[in-house]
């Protein structure tokens, strides 16, 4: 099925397809580059690779995270890593008012950057993180909707790390949990 395009529309849809290919083409050969150059060994391999399992972590996220997070052992928690990151929402309290605000974005600004981004990949492509975002999506433009997904990335990534499995095995571990 295709739609009727005029003329300048069917040039614009080419030329913005044909800079969608090759900006994906640079970003596999960037990629590429990249895991030629950087040789995964020791513990932290391990870990990169274990991280690649979780919808919206490729090479390039998993690198940043180990980079910038290094030692899970310094959180004892989740909440305490997502505060670390500035996922978590801020609050206004003046004498008995307490309110909550938006994230309040302290922390590691590249970990959350690229949680946001990774965020909006697992929508697109995992039916768990989708049906958290449409629910999200009721209340909040995508734009906010997007963050507790972020924020579940984020556990997802203390859980994977932290206890040596892969982003499988942790669902099967939740389900479990439930049934």
């Amino acid at each position: 099925m295709s739609l009727p395009l005029t003329q300048p529309q069917r040039f614009m849809a080419e030329a913005f397809l044909k800079t969608w290919k090759d900006m994906k083409e640079q970003v596999e050969k960037i990629e590429a580059e990249l895991v030629s150059q950087v040789h995964l060994v020791g513990p932290w391999a391990a870990v990169v690779e274990r991280l690649q399992t979780i919808p919206g972590v490729g090479l390039l996220t998993a690198l940043l995270l180990f980079l910038e997070l290094w030692d899970m052992e310094r959180f004892p928690s989740p909440k305490k890593l997502a505060a670390y990151v500035g996922l978590v929402p801020g609050v206004y309290q003046t004498g008995q008012t307490h309110h909550g605000t938006s994230i309040t974005k302290q922390g590691n600004t590249y970990v959350r950057w690229v949680l946001v981004q990774g965020a909006w990949s697992a929508v697109r492509w995992d039916a768990r993180y989708r049906g958290m975002f449409e629910h999200y999506r009721i209340h909040h433009i995508p734009t906010r909707a997007i963050i507790p997904i972020a924020r579940q990335i984020l556990i997802d990534v203390y859980e994977v790390w932290k206890d040596g499995i892969s982003y499988t095995e942790l669902l099967e571990r939740k389900k479990k949990r439930i049934a």
